[in-house]
């Protein structure tokens, strides 16, 4: 008679459990940080689009109202609409509005509120373009036309909740939106040429791109906000 041979299973002993288990978080570690850095480099690469989509998107509406940017309903404008719901909503629906890494404009009410309001990631350059002609642009290159915004204090709204202008200067109070560098210490700008590319604050916080000049001011010149690059009138 042949013996009986029974299968055994092999049982995991606690020390070999926690060689596992110290494996799984060493490789967690090694991976986290690089899918942390792929995800922010593909909401960059995102809000980029999103922002050069909203770009074209004025350039169509100069074709259809007098070759002249939108004018600024703020102020003396308060009859018109703000200039993003004056756009085609088919080359510019309300989801372009928003960059990926900004919660602050959605975190204290819901993103359609915000659409309302004004309280989106872009901001125009109301300075420089409000009603102007392109003819008139003599460094169109170098002349921001949108820019990632966000407020330095914003009442009851987080920092950094965008705003749909952009302030040509610094002001560290609650008021108009600054550039707002949301990704790794750069900002997503839309220049009046038809380029679009990622400009860097000096230390990575907004107020540097004014007080180091990075962009200059409504001020100084040169700067990136006024059809000229000289100060504003």
């Amino acid at each position: 008679m042949k013996p009986c041979h029974f299968n055994r299973r092999h049982i995991f002993t606690l020390i070999e459990l926690l060689v596992v288990i110290a494996i799984i978080a060493i490789l967690a570690s090694m991976l986290l940080p690089a899918l942390s850095r792929a995800r922010a480099a593909a909401q960059q690469t995102s809000c980029l689009n999103r922002n050069r989509q909203l770009g074209l998107a004025i350039e169509f509406y100069l074709h259809d109202y007098n070759d002249s940017y939108p004018q600024d309903p703020t102020g003396w404008n308060t009859n018109l609409d703000k200039w993003y719901k004056r756009l085609d909503p088919g080359t510019a629906p309300e989801k372009a509005m928003f960059c990926p890494s900004d919660s602050a404009s959605t975190s204290f009410q819901s993103a359609s509120a915000s659409y309302i309001d004004g309280f989106i990631s872009y901001g125009y350059n109301h300075w420089g373009l409000d009603g102007v002609a392109p003819g008139v642009l003599k460094r169109p290159a170098e002349t921001i036309l949108l820019c990632e915004s966000g407020q330095n204090k914003g009442d009851d709204r987080p920092e950094g909740t965008g705003y749909y202008v952009c302030d040509a200067r610094y002001v560290d109070v609650t008021g108009y939106g600054q550039v707002w560098p949301r990704h790794s210490g750069r900002a997503n700008i839309y220049w009046t040429d038809g380029h679009a590319s990622a400009s860097p604050s000096p230390s990575g916080v907004s107020k540097d791109f004014y007080l180091a000049q990075a962009l200059g001011t409504w001020w100084t010149e040169p700067n990136n906000w006024t059809t000229d690059g000289k100060v504003g009138p």
